[in-house]
């Protein structure tokens, strides 16, 4: 089952290095194998025992020690198995060897397939081949594809008009391996798929059952390498560490205000690991130069309610953990403050206003520190309503000077009524407007999101449903984003 491509390089699945690393793979992570490793476990255990007690006789001793040598060597030679399967260099003649064993598993199942219907490898086998594989499942439940009555009459029709040489792996598999052979890495089963997607016509048609695209199918691809992401168990030794500033902790002591009414964003980052920002780079971008000036470094991101100005903070408080900024915010924190809590637990009056003095002072002092405070107008408003002050003439000179940065985020209506009407606080931030992103980028952000409402609710959400969605919500919801 050898195909040449442009006599440079072959694709034998059967014999390439790959193939025998992932069958040592598999079978090292079989449940036998691992049940024989914690036998081996719990002999050693009881032969340490049996040191150091006299209840065993000589006899059952001699028996564990030599129970004991023979689970010292299986585990040993489990070692080597696991070591056996290191991936192979790229480097190598045969194609097979750029894949990951995501993508073996599939081709393999796909060409077990062909052989028990006894028809060559085609588009339509490697199609039907999704469905023995988790990453292909994912893929069709989230198409809305898993019933296969719904594309049969596709492949039916597919079968009586195409032929394909007997034995041979069709050609657009190995295109799509040739051109991911100059490429760092192994090729990923989502990769290869998303190639198969572009390649195979049978595949776009099936899709366009559904009202899919290429783009579509790409992203379904791109969930599921997030979810795959989310579902990884990760070690404690693994995790994220912080290595921020010390002024809050050591260099001025304790902060009891700061600590009661706000928490540190850039540490509660480090859980964040599959936050992304869609239609907002820019954004971004443009509040890290604002913050990293060494004069007027408050920012104010306006925007309608939901556009993602929180989402944006976030995003650029992961940056500063991972050290992806500028030197001047390589050891800052930033700060998100409970303006809610303040408000709500204030008693006697001033008491609102002396708490705020005190978080700014706190923050002064601290000086590694950038306050965020959210909806920045209910501390700034010039008239008098429920849940909102007028502490302009406490945050004015906090805002002046260069020891503290603040971003605040506001809704374009609140901008205009009470901030730009009072032309010092006004001058005192950096403008960043935030508007709602584009339709296609909406998709996205439901990507991260639906996840969280699938796990509570107990359904699936399918990629035409949301589609479909954000194609509504965009014709008929206009009064929010």
């Amino acid at each position: 089952m050898v195909r040449s491509y442009q006599m440079t390089a072959t694709f034998d699945l059967n014999s390439a290095t790959s193939v025998t690393s992932y069958r040592n793979y598999k079978s090292v992570n079989a449940p036998w194998w691992k049940a024989l490793d914690r036998l081996g476990y719990i002999l050693i255990l009881w032969w340490i025992i049996a040191l150091s007690t006299t209840y065993f006789n000589h006899l059952i001793f001699a028996m564990l020690s030599w129970s004991v040598a023979l689970a010292i060597l299986w585990l040993w030679f489990g070692r080597w198995r696991h070591y056996s399967c290191r991936p192979v260099s790229i480097n190598s003649g045969n194609l097979a060897d750029l894949l990951d064993f995501d993508a073996i598993e599939y081709l393999l199942g796909a060409q077990e397939l062909a052989q028990t219907k006894r028809v060559p490898i085609d588009a339509a086998i490697l199609w039907l081949a999704l469905n023995n594989i988790q990453g292909g499942k994912y893929f069709l439940v989230r198409a809305d594809l898993i019933s296969p009555e719904s594309y049969s009459s596709k492949l039916a029709n597919y079968w009586q008009n195409n032929k394909n040489p007997t034995g041979s792996w069709p050609i657009e598999l190995i295109s799509v391996l040739t051109s991911q052979q100059s490429s760092t890495g192994k090729v990923t089963l989502t990769q290869l798929l998303g190639g198969l997607v572009a390649s195979f016509k049978l595949w776009q048609d099936i899709l366009g059952l559904k009202k899919l695209e290429i783009k579509d199918a790409q992203s379904i691809l791109r969930w599921f390498d997030k979810y795959v992401s989310m579902s990884r168990k990760v070690h404690f030794w693994q995790t994220e560490t912080v290595e921020g500033g010390i002024g809050r902790d050591w260099s001025y002591g304790y902060t009891p205000t700061l600590l009661n009414y706000g928490r540190d964003l850039t540490t509660a980052s480090a859980n964040l690991k599959n936050l992304e920002v869609h239609g907002h780079t820019k954004e971004v971008l443009r509040l890290e130069q604002v913050i990293t000036k060494s004069a007027d470094s408050n920012a104010l991101l306006a925007g309608d309610h939901g556009v993602g100005k929180k989402t944006i903070v976030y995003a650029l408080s992961k940056k500063i953990l991972h050290g992806q900024v500028a030197a001047a915010l390589w050891h800052k924190h930033i700060w998100e403050i409970d303006t809610g809590h303040i408000l709500a637990s204030a008693g006697a009056k001033g008491e609102v206003e002396a708490r705020l003095k005190a978080i700014l002072d706190e923050a002064v002092s601290a000086g590694d520190i950038i306050l965020f405070i959210d909806d920045i107008h209910t501390l700034l408003s010039r008239r008098e309503k429920t849940g909102a002050i007028n502490a302009t003439e406490i945050m004015m000179p906090y805002l002046r000077r260069s020891g503290i940065q603040i971003i605040g985020t506001t809704t374009l209506e609140q901008f205009h009524s009470d901030i730009e009407a009072n032309t010092g606080l006004a001058q005192s931030f950096e403008k960043i407007d935030v508007a709602e992103p584009p339709k296609d980028e909406v998709v996205y952000v439901l990507e991260d999101v639906i996840p969280f409402f699938e796990s509570r609710h107990n359904v699936i959400f399918t990629f035409p449903a949301v589609k479909e969605t954000v194609n509504v919500a965009d014709r008929y919801i206009h009064e929010k984003p």
